[in-house]
């Protein structure tokens, strides 16, 4: 499967490969690499439907909410 490497540069196969460049690896090589690796969805294995976006997401209410959780957080912080 082919993966974009984020935040690091990394070692495989004896080889430097930059932050930001794409590469298929094997299950057993990402293995503790997973955190630094973002999977990429080539055109074959894609699926032909669209993604579905939930109705939260859509009105903006999801990201309120986070607003709102985030607020409530700092109230009891101020000295």
């Amino acid at each position: 499967m082919k993966y974009k490497i984020k935040n690091s540069d990394i070692f495989i196969n004896g080889k430097i490969i930059s932050e930001g460049s794409e590469v298929e690896l094997t299950p057993i090589q990402i293995q503790g690499l997973e955190y630094l690796l973002i999977p990429i969805e080539s055109a074959s294995e894609s699926n032909s439907e669209p993604n579905e976006v939930s109705p939260e997401f859509i009105s903006g209410s999801a990201s309120q909410t986070e607003n709102e959780k985030t607020s409530k957080k700092n109230k009891g912080n101020k000295k």
